[in-house]
């Protein structure tokens, strides 16, 4: 979910920013040694991610237009997903279901799970969100205001990155099964110029996540042991911090996944310390699926998002190949390094 700053009343959360890379260096951050989680590591043989494939994907979103839920680009979107998925061999299903937006209306949604050996009990989920915002409320431009958005960053970029992560799925079996959800309707919030007393309902964002949380189906034995969240993970000049939601659900998660980025030599833009008070997909993942999930998402507490973020500059022109590539080396490395403990 993605506006600064609204407070729940409902939840314990108060003040929480709604969410809804450069090239990797060539030379390892500076500053301390490399942790010692990451040097005691065995090694493990972690099949190579392909940038330009999950490049591949993002455009292939990206040239649809705007993917707002319900639109005729979100169907032929989540046809190239769904069957990318499938393609590589996962057991891909559409979750319908139907909520309120901001505006009192229900309108229908559509998940794609994409799931990797059900049968296995031993899981983890991996998520992302497909959709694209139906306003750039943030642009500079009033005229651009009530458009659409391409959503390249905001919603492509993480859904192109799993389904290369599927395909590495398929490249090397990591002995887990691994859950791929793509959530619609995360960026549907209401618009900068409504206000709080002016919504239909409290909870206006990541109606998808909050749709599949509380109607997931697992069972005790084959629950997720752990979740990750990508959303904007294309972006130059990035910065991923541990937000408040990650640190109290998913810490020590949080902490693996950052170590690997340490030991990449990427300490500098995977940042391991406070990175503002978020309320994404992950939240309600946390807090109505129970399932602990960390977010890795472009944000600082000094700047905010990416300029691009919710305005007309959010175009596949604008991505960095080298933050796709850089974030799925350290995911698949994380992923395969859980799996075999």
């Amino acid at each position: 979910m993605k506006i600064n700053r609204f407070l729940f009343s409902s939840v314990a959360v108060a003040g929480l920013a709604l969410c809804g890379c450069t090239t990797p260096p060539a030379s390892p951050a500076q500053g301390g040694s490399k942790p010692a989680a990451v040097a005691q590591r065995k090694t493990v043989n972690v099949p190579g991610f392909s940038a330009d494939t999950a490049m591949f994907y993002i455009k292939q979103q990206c040239v649809l237009g705007p993917r707002v839920t319900g639109s005729a680009a979100s169907r032929s979107a989540r046809k190239i997903l769904a069957g990318a998925f499938s393609s590589y061999g996962l057991n891909v299903t559409q979750q319908q279901g139907e909520m309120t937006w901001y505006d009192g209306k229900k309108r229908g949604l559509t998940n794609i799970v994409a799931a990797f050996h059900p049968e296995r009990n031993h899981r983890v989920a991996l998520f992302a969100h497909y959709d694209s915002r139906p306003f750039a409320d943030a642009d500079s431009n009033e005229k651009n205001m009530e458009k659409p958005i391409e959503g390249a960053n905001d919603g492509a970029s993480g859904a192109g990155v799993l389904v290369e992560v599927a395909r590495c799925l398929q490249q090397q079996d990591p002995g887990i099964g691994v859950d791929i959800v793509l959530f619609d309707a995360e960026d549907v919030g209401a618009p900068g110029w409504v206000g709080e007393a002016e919504k239909a309902v409290e909870h206006d964002w990541c109606l998808g996540s909050q749709y599949w949380s509380r109607n997931t189906v697992y069972t005790s034995a084959n629950k997720p042991k752990f979740g990750i969240l990508l959303d904007m993970v294309g972006g130059n000049d990035p910065q991923f911090c541990v937000d408040m939601v990650s640190r109290q659900y998913a810490g020590q998660y949080a902490d693996g996944l950052w170590s690997t980025a340490a030991g990449f030599g990427f300490g500098h833009i995977f940042s391991n310390r406070p990175g503002g008070s978020l309320i994404d997909d992950h939240y309600y993942v946390n807090t109505l699926a129970q399932i602990p999930t960390f977010d890795i998402i472009d944000y600082r507490e000094q700047r905010g998002f990416p300029s691009t973020w919710h305005t007309q500059d959010d175009t596949f022109a604008n991505l960095s190949s080298g933050t796709v590539d850089l974030v799925g080396h350290v995911l698949v490395k994380f992923l395969y390094e859980y799996a075999a403990k």
